[in-house]
């Protein structure tokens, strides 16, 4: 502490002077205590808000710091979400450009259809026209029935090649083995004719369930519901039209006409059901494969021929019925539509064998109803005559 010079002495105060500076005193000591009070009293509320504030601000520093995390979470979703969304786009981009090649070649398809439609109906009117129109000739009665006399030689020949040598061994027979002989004779012929000549669908396969096309079965049995529902006329004239495109069509397998392939699946068929039959009794042993592969082949020949005589007069607006044995009775020599097997050695006009009973008809007569008008269906006329085998016997 610095000390200040000592006054001059002086006279002290008066004693009311001393009294007034005492209470002066007191009062500002009072005035500064409750100063001084009320400045603690302000320091501890500015201590108590600093504290607050701080809490508040440690508080805003996590609520920050979640803040800033939630940020880094929400942007990197964005991000991600922004990536799946532009995956998604660049999909639906590559999907589109899929779905519109896709619908430029449905449009391509669609046009080929339609001009594949129209070419299949310019074919098929084509093809209605020229059979309208007659392009291929029908075969003229005189020509069917030389054909037939033809077939009958070649069925004839196979025979007298193949059959056994001993002929005279049928005269000498009984009449019950000469019935039983001639009775398994009688399949030979009558599996071509009434198989082929018999039935308009005869190149259909028998059973669907190997091929794509109807069976020969259902063909005959729409056929036949045709004839007796609908107007016959039309019915033939159905299938003169069906048969007729089906010989332009070809074979997907093999690009062969569809007629070819199936004459010659008939051909092994009906072949081997004849050589498998009774018949095979009655032909002479053969030597070597090689000549059993002749006769087979020989019979497949002969059956395809028939088959083509078949077909082409099945395409025909005339309608064929093939006559079996319970249709024809007995034989007359007054009848054109019957005769004799060379068997009997019958002459020109010979009448010894009328009135004998039928015991087979080796080949089936066969007879042609209506015209290629498709017209007259109640009138027949004979292609093939009926070759008929007799009792000589009475």
């Amino acid at each position: 502490m610095n000390l200040e010079p000592s006054a001059t002495p002086q006279a002290g105060p008066s004693p009311s002077s001393s009294s007034g500076s005492r209470f002066r005193f007191h009062r500002d000591i009072g005035y500064l205590s409750a100063r001084l009070r009320q400045a603690n009293h302000c320091i501890d509320y500015l201590m108590a808000r600093e504290r607050e504030s701080r809490r508040e601000l440690e508080s805003l520093k996590t609520s920050l710091e979640e803040a800033h995390h939630d940020n880094t979470y929400l942007q990197n979703r964005l991000r991600q979400l922004v990536d799946d969304n532009e995956a998604k786009a660049s999909h639906i981009t590559v999907t589109q450009g899929k779905l519109a090649t896709s619908h430029r070649q449905l449009q391509e398809i669609r046009r080929d259809n339609a001009k594949l439609q129209e070419e299949v109906r310019v074919a098929q009117d084509a093809v209605f026209r020229a059979t309208e129109k007659k392009e291929t000739a029908p075969m003229e009665d005189r020509e069917v029935r030389d054909k037939f006399v033809v077939l009958e030689e070649k069925l004839r020949g196979w025979a007298r090649n193949y059959a056994v040598d001993d002929i005279g061994k049928l005269h000498s027979a009984s009449n019950s083995e000469m019935n039983r002989l001639i009775s398994q004779l009688g399949g030979y012929s009558r599996a071509i004719f009434e198989e082929i000549f018999g039935c308009a669908f005869f190149v259909f396969p028998t059973s669907r369930a190997y091929c794509n096309t109807p069976s020969r079965g259902q063909l005959d049995a729409l056929y036949q519901s045709l004839r007796q529902c609908a107007d016959e006329p039309v019915s033939h004239v159905w299938r003169s039209q069906t048969l007729s495109m089906l010989s332009k069509c070809e074979t997907e397998s093999s690009g062969q006409p569809f007629i070819e392939d199936a004459l010659h699946t008939v051909a092994i068929r009906l072949s081997n059901k004849i050589l498998d039959g009774p018949v095979h009794v009655l032909l002479k042993p053969l030597a070597g494969d090689a000549q059993i592969t002749k006769r087979t082949e020989d019979l497949r020949g002969l059956i395809h021929v028939a088959g083509e005589l078949a077909f082409r007069l099945w395409s025909q607006h005339t309608f064929m019925t093939c006559t079996g044995l319970g249709q024809s009775g007995i034989i007359s020599s007054g009848r054109s539509f019957i005769s004799a097997h060379r068997l009997h050695r019958l002459e020109e006009d010979d009448d010894k064998l009328d009135n004998r009973r039928i015991v087979i008809l080796t080949h089936p007569l066969v007879l042609a109803w209506g015209d290629e008008n498709a017209e007259n269906y109640d009138q027949y006329k004979v292609w093939g005559k009926a070759i008929a085998c007799v009792e000589e016997r009475a």
